[in-house]
């Protein structure tokens, strides 16, 4: 209910001032679990991936978020849930499994933090995907959050890592090679939106 209500109040918002240009809408998925995987350039992002994604994105947040009673209150009610950065926080981990194994979305930014500019991804969305056999669609957000700018908005096309692991043991070599094939597919959406 929580979810809907923010898509009523903020779709008008987003759309007045900053006039999302979207791509892909094709290549977004209706059923059944998937990871979405975005950048993240400012903390309107998930609200921006829920007004344009048709099932509601459950997100792993940054502990610090939760600390600001009123973020941590709309987190919380858009069904995020806090990660501890720096370590292995293996309730998160089970939280995001869970999810997945509910056939529901979840919502990963992969830097760990807000960056201007594509920066190195966590390994964890390639063990998390692998894990539970679940698919990632890319999507990137490029532009401004400006009265004067104009935000775009990229899906990709599924991404399905069991196609580069064909079935090999995850070792750091290749989930390496995983997060630089994820990386890529998001500078080929970024390609799109700076067009």
């Amino acid at each position: 209910m929580f979810f809907w209500t923010v898509k009523i109040v903020f779709y008008p918002f987003l759309w007045l001032y900053f006039k999302p240009k979207v791509y892909g809408k094709h290549n977004r998925k209706s059923k059944g679990r998937v990871i979405i995987m975005a950048n993240h350039i400012s903390f309107l992002d998930p609200i921006l991936l829920d007004l344009y994604f048709p099932r509601q994105p459950i997100y792993i947040a940054k502990s610090e978020l939760f600390k600001n009673k009123f973020f941590g209150f709309i987190l919380r009610h858009l069904g995020a849930f806090k990660v501890n950065r720096g370590g292995n926080d293996i309730g998160a981990v089970k939280k995001a499994l869970q999810v997945l194994h509910e056939e529901k979305v979840l919502g990963i930014f992969p830097e760990g933090t807000r960056n201007k500019e594509l920066s190195a991804f966590e390994p964890g969305v390639v063990k998390i995907a692998l894990k539970t056999n679940t698919n990632i669609i890319p999507a990137y957000i490029g532009g401004k959050y400006g009265l004067f700018s104009r935000i775009r908005l990229a899906f990709g096309e599924q991404i399905d890592l069991k196609d580069i692991t064909k079935g090999e043991k995850l070792t750091p070599k290749l989930t390496d090679k995983c997060l630089e094939h994820l990386t890529d597919e998001l500078i080929k959406l970024k390609e799109i939106c700076d067009r």
